[in-house]
């Protein structure tokens, strides 16, 4: 008899009243590959327990694990949610997030799992206050303010890529700048399309979405103030998401 074989499974021992729980493992960093190239990902996985004490960490790590260096594909991602369920022969709800330049763009991106695969995309973007830029065409001077924003898109994972969808909607912050580079910015920036509200920014987002044929959304803008101690959120929510 080995030794493995007298050590206790404690995890497995049985309530005598059962009580469901969630219980799970969060955010194990797991290199994996989105479109040719290496991301860091941190993973967190959920299982429901119906009168088991505890849930086996190495069956849920391990098997993560086992799947790095691979491509974050939906196929991949079902495959992998199906076997984690099967190591405690119950439901298992998946998270999966990392960021990485696109573009020359900073992107969030999430993959979550439950009753469908969802994407989140968090990118950056440049508004203009639209307050601001009547008031200075008002009196013939001044300069309206700018602010940076986010938007944050939750849909049902499809093979549009919602980022390339959203990009080029507004003005996309830049890491370097010339100094003719940012005249041109700056003159670009009164541009009505680019004098938005929150409010704006999401309803175009949304407008967006739908023109590709993505009719379930969650969109939710930050507009982070330059002049106030507070920021500006709105949010624009379809289909399943309301």
């Amino acid at each position: 008899m080995t030794t493995v074989k007298l050590l206790p499974d404690v995890a497995s021992e049985h309530l005598k009243e059962p009580k469901p729980l969630i219980a799970g493992v969060k955010d194990v960093p797991v290199m994996r590959k989105w479109k040719g190239k290496d991301v860091v990902t941190e993973q967190s996985v959920y299982i429901r327990l119906r009168d088991q004490r505890g849930i086996h960490v190495s069956r849920l790590t391990g098997l993560l694990m086992r799947y790095e260096n691979r491509d974050l594909t939906q196929k991949s991602t079902q495959k992998l949610v199906e076997e984690l369920s099967k190591t405690h022969d119950t439901h298992a709800t998946f998270v999966c997030k990392w960021e990485c330049i696109e573009r020359g763009l900073r992107v969030g991106r999430k993959i979550e799992v439950s009753d469908a695969l969802y994407m989140t995309v968090v990118l950056p973007y440049v508004s203009t206050c639209p307050c601001a830029a009547a008031m200075c065409k008002a009196v013939g001077r001044g300069v309206p303010h700018q602010q940076r924003s986010r938007m944050t898109v939750t849909t049902v994972w499809t093979d549009v890529d919602v980022a390339e969808v959203l990009v080029g909607l507004f003005q996309m912050p830049r890491t370097v700048m010339k100094r003719k580079e940012e005249l041109e910015w700056c003159i670009e920036a009164v541009k009505p399309e680019h004098l938005v509200f929150a409010e704006d920014a999401a309803r175009r987002i949304g407008e967006a979405l739908e023109e590709v044929g993505i009719s379930e959304y969650l969109v939710q803008t930050e507009h982070f103030e330059s002049l106030h101690q507070h920021s500006m959120i709105a949010v624009n929510r379809r289909g399943r998401f309301i």
